[in-house]
């Protein structure tokens, strides 16, 4: 069912997508690009049959060719190899470098690499977003009309980090594997249980944590015996949010049968579904973090 409803969202975000008037697509279709890196090559798509035709370029589109002209992440200066223009006035004598693929009646394609073409970082092309118009060879205006499509933004989002595992307080240090405590501090590890891709898990709606310890005596410490047992301590039970995030939350130095005077120096949490046969049934990464004390003395 999962993977079903993922199907069909990205049937739906690629249909919005190619229902938009430009957007970046897939160098050998005008299917949405879906791993765009703007160091690499991509096409530029625009649908003039989408765009408000105020200035007729779609009844212009049927008769010469199209040309993009864009001023963002960066525009090229008068003079540049790829600047719009070619000689003055630019608007009347777009550059041919920038003359746009027929891929339909209406839809016109450019192939780029948005670093190299507009010589700017990544960043800048997270930062400032794609912006063209569409139009042919002469674009008329200086007491003419203008023949143009309206302002085309294609939005370049910055690619989203998928967490899977998180744990709060946030650990820190160059691993992010440093807790730092005190006395009766609660723990808690958040599972997103809707970005896993272990197949034996999808069907999954319970799971536990199997977390041990060892002190700083050097012994191991546990509360079920082993990942197996942990059925059997509901403190261990991972609560789910509506959106199928799993939360397990326990007090380190309350949960296990410390000695006086004994610590937590190091934990690890293993994330598992109740009556644990064998490794499916678990998630795969344990993790491990090193306490700092903070108490003071």
């Amino acid at each position: 069912m999962k993977k079903i409803i993922l199907i069909l969202c990205a049937i739906s975000i690629s249909a919005l997508a190619m229902a938009q008037k430009a957007y970046i697509a897939e160098l050998n279709s005008l299917a949405p690009m879906e791993n765009f890196k703007p160091d690499k090559p991509c096409k530029i798509v625009a649908n003039l049959n989408l765009t408000k035709n105020e200035f007729g370029i779609i009844e212009k589109a049927k008769t010469e060719d199209m040309y993009m002209w864009t001023w963002s992440p960066f525009e090229h200066p008068v003079g540049s190899a790829k600047a719009n223009g070619e000689i003055d006035p630019a608007w009347k004598n777009s550059n041919p470098l920038l003359k746009m693929t027929k891929e339909a009646d209406g839809i016109y394609s450019y192939i780029l690499t948005p670093t190299e073409f507009y010589e700017v970082t990544s960043q800048q092309v997270y930062d400032r977003d794609i912006k063209i118009l569409v139009k042919p060879k002469d674009g008329g205006g200086y007491g003419a009309p203008d023949f143009k499509t309206e302002d085309l933004i294609i939005e370049i989002d910055p690619p989203v980090s998928v967490i899977k595992l998180a744990c709060f307080p946030e650990a820190s240090g160059p691993k992010k594997d440093t807790l730092l405590y005190s006395d009766g501090d609660p723990f808690s590890i958040i599972y997103d249980h809707k970005v896993e891709t272990k197949v034996s898990l999808d069907s999954a709606k319970e799971f536990y944590i199997f977390p041990k310890g060892k002190g700083t005596d050097g012994l191991e410490y546990k509360l079920a015996v082993n990942a197996k047992q942990v059925i059997n301590y509901p403190q261990l039970k991972m609560s789910r949010s509506d959106d199928d995030v799993f939360t397990g939350t326990i007090i380190p130095d309350q949960i296990f049968n410390l000695p006086a005077g004994i610590k937590i120096n190091e934990i690890s949490i293993q994330i598992v579904r109740p009556n644990l046969i064998n490794s499916d049934d678990s998630v795969d990464e344990i993790l491990k973090y090193t306490y700092k004390d903070t108490n003071c003395d």
